[in-house]
């Protein structure tokens, strides 16, 4: 596969968490798989050309009686978010429609044209190359009110987070776990319609933070690393207990373009 771009703030994110009972798993994954299908056949990374996904994931979380998933996309910028619309619209119509009804009915989190904040210094272009569906990720999604002080908190908590990734991790795999091969904070406002923001926005805003290891090492490695920074971790765990409207911790990487 051709090289993605480079990791950085201004890439722009599409992510959705879903909670699915266990009866609808069926109907839901025949979803995905169309889904990958569609993304494979329209948005494989090369040239200047949008959409160009950089990555593109689904991952899952069974539990007894519901599975959480996550969808994650990431693109270069704005075009590759609106580019990626504009192509499902003409080319996939009966799958869009099929997506928002099936997804809509379990979503949790919509988080649209959503920029980047934070990341590695590196680009990680090694590491998004190298996910595919045997990996492990962290997806977590918060919601608080526009210029609120948990606003303040989040924008804090996610610098402060950012700045212990850069001092305790090593990017792409390449080194001692914890290795992320993908890491990045976003922030953007809460759509009225995910799919159109001209439509406007509510007074809410919308923090996601994923990571993406190459299995459970890593994933048990970076938890040590964050438990070993003890008022960090408190932190963490403060602002999952009061503003995480979808924690996916750990979970597996079924769908992706590699």
């Amino acid at each position: 596969m051709s090289s993605t771009g480079a990791l950085k703030p201004g890439c722009q994110v599409h992510a959705i968490t879903c909670k699915v009972p266990n009866a609808e798993v069926g109907v839901f994954e025949q979803l995905l798989a169309k889904h990958e299908a569609f993304m494979r056949e329209t948005h494989q990374p090369g040239g200047d050309s949008e959409p160009h996904a950089m990555v593109f994931t689904w991952c899952k979380s069974a539990g007894e009686e519901s599975t959480l998933y996550g969808l994650h996309e990431c693109y270069r910028g704005a075009k590759g978010c609106t580019e990626h619309l504009v192509v499902a619209s003409a080319k996939a119509p009966q799958l869009l429609e099929e997506f928002g009804a099936i997804v809509g009915k379990h979503a949790n989190s919509w988080v649209t044209f959503a920029p980047v904040i934070h990341t590695m210094k590196d680009s990680m272009v090694e590491g998004m190359a190298a996910v595919d569906c045997d990996k492990k990720m962290f997806q977590l999604h918060f919601n608080v009110d526009e210029g609120s002080d948990a606003e303040k908190e989040m924008d804090a908590f996610a610098a402060d987070h950012a700045a212990f990734m850069e001092e305790t991790h090593t990017p792409n795999g390449s080194g001692a776990e914890p290795s992320p091969l993908y890491f990045v904070w976003t922030k953007s406002a809460q759509f009225k319609d995910p799919f159109d923001p001209s439509k406007g926005s509510e007074p809410k805003v919308q923090f996601s933070l994923t990571e993406i290891y190459k299995g459970q090492e890593g994933c048990d490695a970076h938890m040590a690393a964050g438990q070993a920074n003890a008022p960090l971790f408190a932190r963490f765990q403060a602002v999952v207990e009061k503003h995480s409207v979808a924690t996916c911790m750990m979970a597996d990487v079924i769908r992706s373009m590699r």
